[in-house]
Parts: C-alpha cells; structure tokens; sequence
C-alpha cells in the first residue's frame, strides 16, 4: 500500500500583532516524511550499536541486549553460576 506524499496537516503559526488578525499568522505544513527517517533511525541504531560493541559497553551478561540470547539464557547462565557458590555456602 502506497501512501499520498502529497497529503499534510497544515496548521497555524503565530507571528506577532494582534492575535486575532488572520494575517498574523504562518501556514506550515506538516508533510509525511516516513522513509526518512526509517533510514535515520537504522543508521542511528547501526551507530549506536557499533559504538556499545567496541567500548564493551554491553558485558557478556546482559543477554537481552545481545544477538541469539535471551531473559531465558541469562536466568538459565545465572543459575549454573550461582548453585556451585551456593553449595560452597
């Protein structure tokens, strides 16, 4: 589905005078820009996920943030390291 570029909200911005002349205030138009910034998002992610990865800023324990884990890898990793401390006490 394709949608109408060419369809925007326009709105009314105050310039200055007296607020209730007409003429005082800017049309602006609110266009679509959708593809934009899915593009500025994926490199804003890329960036920011290149930048945690060469600072190890995500450790190795903090499986949700990283690729093929999950909450259930890193409750399963927890307990096969924690039971061998607890039963040294």
């Amino acid at each position: 589905m394709v949608k109408d570029t060419r369809k925007a909200n326009v709105t009314q911005i105050y310039k200055k005078g007296k607020k209730d002349d007409a003429g005082n205030y800017r049309l602006i138009s609110l266009t679509l820009i959708t593809p934009s910034l899915k593009v500025m998002e994926q490199i804003t992610l890329g960036t920011v996920f290149r930048h945690m990865k060469d600072k190890k800023v995500i450790r190795n324990s903090h499986h949700v943030f990283t690729k093929q884990k999950s909450c259930f890898t890193n409750s399963e990793n927890f307990y096969y390291e924690m039971t061998p401390l607890v039963d040294k006490g």
